[in-house]
This record gives structure tokens, sequence and C-alpha cells, in this order.
């Protein structure tokens, strides 16, 4: 039935990665940065390797119904100016229409296909005592992957948030 309770699974690493599994997912978060390819043994990319690896030694799935990978990044406003947020950011928020120093807020969602992935770029301003930024959030996924192509997968999908990453995030900030 559809009320049924999912059972979930979660383990934690003292580096702050949490893996969850249930019955319809298994995922990886990270609670702080990670680089995707650098730092060896650490990469997001390796741990990704390592427990999907992990994971179909124990349970052999043909395919899987969704890849995504998923960046977070809280991008500091240096002041609440429109020529510095332009300055700083390929924004798709709407700041040339209303100034970003007359915004109390603004979010906005975009979706669009990219080959056979798809990418959501949201954006938002956070505006807080303890610092302003403009909040970027980049999913991309995939469907219908083969188990064996799970880790290619994800490679592509980084690219493909790491390209849009670069288009909102000008010199020198990158």
């Amino acid at each position: 039935s559809s009320d049924a309770i999912e059972k979930i699974w979660q383990f934690k690493s003292e580096s702050g990665t949490r893996l969850e599994i249930s019955t319809r997912n298994l995922v990886l978060v990270s609670e702080k940065h990670n680089s995707y390819h650098e730092g060896g043994e650490k990469s997001f990319r390796n741990i990704i390797e390592k427990t999907v690896s992990e994971f179909f030694n124990l349970i052999q799935l043909p395919a899987v119904q969704r890849v995504g990978l998923r960046y977070l990044n809280e991008c500091p406003l240096f002041d609440k100016t429109t020529k510095t947020f332009k300055d700083c950011y390929n924004s798709i928020l709407p700041v040339d229409r209303f100034g970003l120093e007359n915004l109390s807020r603004a979010d906005c969602i975009a979706v669009a296909k990219v080959g056979d992935m798809q990418i959501q770029r949201i954006e938002g301003l956070r505006f807080v005592p303890t610092g302003d930024s403009l909040l970027l959030d980049l999913d991309a996924s995939t469907e219908n992957i083969t188990s064996d192509k799970v880790i290619a997968t994800a490679d592509k999908l980084h690219d493909l948030i790491a390209s849009e990453f670069r288009t909102v995030i000008k010199e020198p900030i990158v």
C-alpha cells in the first residue's frame, strides 16, 4: 500500500558523509565541501564509486531508475549593490528589473534538458544578519541507466554541473 512505511538505514562517517538506503533510494550526502575529483581516496567521486560498487555487490540490480548529482553553494554578496552583484555573477534572477538594492527576496527555477540529461538550476537571494548570499542549487539527473554505467553517468552529471557553475560565477570569484 502507498501508506506502507519505507525502511531507511542511515550511516554517517566521521568526515560528515551520510549514506541513506531505503527500499527506493541510495543517497550519499556530504555536509561539507568535497571536491569531486581532487583528494584521491577522499574525493566525492571515489566515495560514490566505492559505495555503489559495494551496494551492487550485495544487491544485483541490472539498471537504475534515476542517477542524480546535486551541488549547493552559498555565494557571498560582497555588498548589496546591483553593480557588484553583476560583476560577480551571471544570475537568472531579475536583478536588472528591480535592482538588488530594492529586493527583499528573489527566487528563480529553471529546468532544462541537455542531451539525455536534465539540469535544474535554482537561485535565491538570502538576506540574513550573518551575511547575505546568492544560494545556487544545481541538480543534474538522468534516467534508466544500466548498473555498469552509474559511475560514468555520475561523471557526465558532474561535468554538466561544473559547466553550469562556471556560467554563473565570474572571474575572479572562480
